[in-house]
């Protein structure tokens, strides 16, 4: 087997059995190409967010940010994709995974955090003299 630099294209994706265009799409995204970066947004982000949609129990906000999450990550990281290790959608659908548990991760600590705050819920407001004068100034206007 020669080296990879050495194949094409298109012997890479007929060792494969991957669509050439998907093939090339994934040499391109590698070497930085900004429009492989769209043409793969285009052709991958309803899986991922699906992937990431019916991880997040159907929270379609999540979703979103997870997708976002993992286009920046894997534009960012561009120079670890190897197309000889697998494909491209494989590898988004590997930081989709992270990106998930990162996403429950927030929620952890958010619920911790909402937690921790409710032991405090039940001190009085106190109502400070700067909220006093704020007060008087929206009922003078």
């Amino acid at each position: 087997m020669e080296p990879r630099h050495l194949r094409s294209v298109t012997a890479l994706a007929e060792e494969r059995s991957i669509d050439p265009a998907v093939a090339d799409l994934q040499e391109r995204f590698a070497t930085g190409d900004e429009q492989a970066l769209a043409e793969a947004y285009g052709r991958f982000s309803r899986l991922v967010h699906t992937v990431a949609l019916r991880s997040l129990s159907g929270d379609s906000d999540a979703a979103d940010d997870v997708t976002q999450a993992v286009f920046i990550s894997a534009w960012r990281s561009r120079h670890n994709y190897r197309s000889d290790k697998g494909t491209l959608s494989g590898w988004l659908l590997s930081i989709t995974r992270r990106r998930v548990a990162d996403k429950y991760a927030a929620y952890e600590r958010e619920r911790k955090k909402v937690e921790e705050s409710a032991k405090y819920g039940d001190i009085e407001a106190i109502d400070s003299p700067v909220d006093a004068t704020i007060d008087r100034v929206l009922l003078a206007d």
